[in-house]
């Protein structure tokens, strides 16, 4: 698919959601990507980049920001489900710590890389049993389950 000519996806079936993504590498780090919604019929744009100490200019968020703000906003959206109508938003409260660790050198080609799994905190006016079902309920609770 053209870069320059992506248009919103047609769903096979009824009730579901087509997403066409296109993605490109512009430097060294950064890298941007397109990705069309039929649900919304709208297209997103996304860059990553990469700082200084992973070779990127740092001219836009890391890719691992963007998945930090789609792991919150995925507990955050099954919490707005599961919650009762009379329970305000403001009335919950989502922190997500994630921890990564880098040890060696990009430039050389000897850097290595881990992660440790994410610790999520909640503050609803919910009970701790809704509070969890719900968490249990977000597709990205498979992602912090388990060590990968």
């Amino acid at each position: 698919m053209d870069f320059d000519r992506l248009s919103v996806p047609v769903p096979e079936h009824p009730g579901t959601v087509a997403v066409s993504t296109v993605a490109r590498w512009l430097s060294t780090m950064q890298k941007e990507a397109l990705v069309a919604m039929s649900a919304t019929r709208t297209v997103w744009r996304l860059s990553s980049d990469e700082g200084s100490y992973l070779l990127g200019d740092d001219v836009v968020p890391p890719p691992l920001a963007f998945m930090s703000v789609g792991l919150v906003t995925d507990f955050a959206e099954a919490l707005r489900q599961a919650r009762p109508a009379e329970i305000r938003p403001d009335g919950v409260r989502l922190v997500l710590d994630t921890r990564y660790t880098m040890k060696g050198s990009a430039t050389q080609g000897i850097l290595r890389a881990g992660a440790l799994a994410p610790e999520l905190s909640v503050e609803a006016d919910l009970p701790e049993v809704q509070l969890r079902e719900a968490v249990r309920t977000a597709p990205s609770y498979g992602l912090m389950r388990h060590v990968l």
